[in-house]
């Protein structure tokens, strides 16, 4: 079968999104392992590779990942979950919930086997392979491969700076899974009564989160969007435009009693609820405050949803009404929260690829892909290949990039600075920024920590301190004494106003500072 007569489309838009189990098959027959021949088959391997180049040289921060690896090394030691705080001193003994302990456990063993590089090679394999299901979404909606391409491309610029290497990694293929199956199953398709083979898909939503309730908490935002799909069902049935959706509500029925199967039990939902109303969690927490035009991130997303707006309007696309639901509800919560844009983008892209098919068929550009030359494109795609091949983390050190991309850890983690801290005599009591925190509780486990980015943990008195401390406010001095502080690791760029205060007081001595950190010890 010739590239263009697989892509022949229909004109209208009820058509774009009706193909069922034929369109499914065409997209199975086009991705086939074989090198691009046609154009838009580059598009595609481009888009997904971009992404796993990006990830391939990720540089691992501070903030997250450190603390994770060093719970998963306690967990595999000691065989069970902890229930107390211990990497602290500020609240050692405190209850304290361990819900991602399935990751934690993943990323320690892959660190034990095989160090940074092959951390951040699985971390990019999994973000990638969640954009490559999100592209076969994208292909069934838009009908064409470069449009597939563009339109996963801009969802990626919408979660970019939610992919940092921490448990959240598996809720993005997760995400991606159940919206693929959702899509794949004949949920998304509300008109008409005869039943979709592919339903049997929809069972596979229970054991997957079962698996994301003890990896990571983002499995709520998985139920919302099967809850999503559930209500469509149910409009439709109303209008008595279906039959009862039964099987889909035994399946949402199911996954979200799933999610009871970890060691929480029950107070898994209290706990991943409590999480969002947790009073720092809604003001201090950067991730969970509202996106805004001032950092690059907001910027990203709003640019991303003025263009999908305006493709919208442009090209009279009418979203199903269970796109409908995804959009207003997922939609609603990236503008509450930062850290929601990735799932926008997720849910918004197959509409932005049929929004792109619908403007195509308007301005009546031909259906068909473009083959262009299939040797230059085999030629470009193994230069793709090549340029995948590259970016794999092992051969970092190896690659022209300037001195601090050629390593793991980005430059901000208080490698030397922490190494110095432990040579000093101990035991000490240390303030220091919260990222550095996460660090040290995997550096240095023998210092127990002020605070780190378990934000849930401490309470909103100890972050007003934190805050005033790291701002040198009037009274710094007495409220190091009341935690009986005698260190201070201090970063420059955001606890400035501490280290000039420090400096000038007779009562503090720097003992080690360098581009980033600096180091005070209390005067005898």
């Amino acid at each position: 079968m010739s590239a263009g007569a697989r892509e022949q489309r229909g004109k209208g838009a009820g058509e774009t999104r009706g193909q069922g189990d034929k369109e499914t098959r065409r997209v199975e027959v086009s991705l086939s392992p074989r090198l691009p021949r046609s154009l838009s088959q580059l598009w595609a391997l481009v888009s997904l590779a971009s992404i796993f180049v990006i990830l391939g040289l990720w540089l691992i921060r501070p903030h997250d990942f450190w603390w994770h690896v060093r719970l998963g090394q306690w967990i595999v030691e000691h065989g069970r979950l902890p229930n107390t705080d211990f990497f602290s001193f500020t609240q050692a003994g405190q209850p304290w919930v361990c819900q991602s302990w399935l990751m934690e456990v993943v990323l320690y063993l892959l660190l034990r086997l095989g160090d940074l590089p092959l951390v951040i090679f699985c971390h990019a394999v999994l973000i990638t392979a969640s954009y490559g299901l999100l592209l076969w979404l994208n292909r069934q909606a838009g009908g064409d491969w470069r449009r597939a391409a563009l339109a996963t491309l801009a969802a990626a610029t919408t979660g970019v700076a939610n992919w940092n290497v921490r448990p959240q990694t598996i809720s993005f293929l997760l995400f991606a899974l159940t919206l693929y199956l959702i899509g794949t199953s004949g949920v998304r398709h509300l008109q008409g009564t005869t039943p979709n083979p592919e339903h049997r898909k929809l069972w596979w939503l229970p054991p997957l989160f079962a698996l994301w309730a003890n990896a990571h908490g983002g499995f709520i935002f998985g139920l919302a969007l099967l809850g999503t799909a559930l209500l469509a069902r149910l409009w439709a049935w109303l209008r008595r435009e279906e039959r009862f959706p039964t099987q889909v509500l035994l399946v949402t029925g199911f996954s979200a009693a799933a999610t009871l199967l970890t060691p929480l039990g029950p107070g898994m939902v209290e706990y991943v609820l409590g999480f969002f109303r947790h009073p720092v969690t809604r003001t201090q927490n950067m991730e969970f405050l509202p996106p805004t035009i001032r950092t690059l991130d907001g910027q990203l997303f709003f640019c991303f949803l003025a263009v999908w707006i305006a493709l919208l309007l442009v090209s009279r696309y009418r979203p199903t009404r269970g796109e409908s639901l995804r959009l207003l509800l997922f939609g609603g919560l990236a503008l509450m929260s930062r850290r929601n844009t990735a799932w926008f983008g997720l849910v918004a892209a197959p509409t932005l690829a049929a929004s792109l098919h619908c403007w195509a068929v308007h301005r009546g550009v031909p259906g068909k892909e473009r083959v262009g030359h299939p040797g230059l494109n085999r030629t470009l795609a193994v230069l793709v290949g090549l340029a995948t091949l590259l970016s794999l983390p092992w051969f970092r050190p190896y690659l022209p990039l300037p001195e601090w991309r050629r390593a793991y850890v980005s430059p901000e983690t208080p490698v030397e600075a922490v190494a110095f801290l432990r040579s000093l005599p101990q035991p000490r009591r240390v303030f220091h920024d919260q990222g550095y925190g996460s660090y040290m509780i995997w550096a240095s486990p023998e210092i127990p920590v002020f605070i780190d980015t378990r934000i849930e943990l401490y309470p909103p008195a100890q972050w007003d301190d934190y805050i005033a401390l790291s701002q040198a406010r009037y009274d710094w001095l007495a409220i190091l004494d009341r935690y009986g502080i005698d260190t201070l690791l201090l970063q420059r760029e955001s606890q400035q106003p501490l280290i000039e205060a420090a400096t000038a007081s007779p009562d503090w001595e720097r003992c080690y500072e360098d581009e980033q950190t600096v180091i005070f010890q209390r005067e005898p």
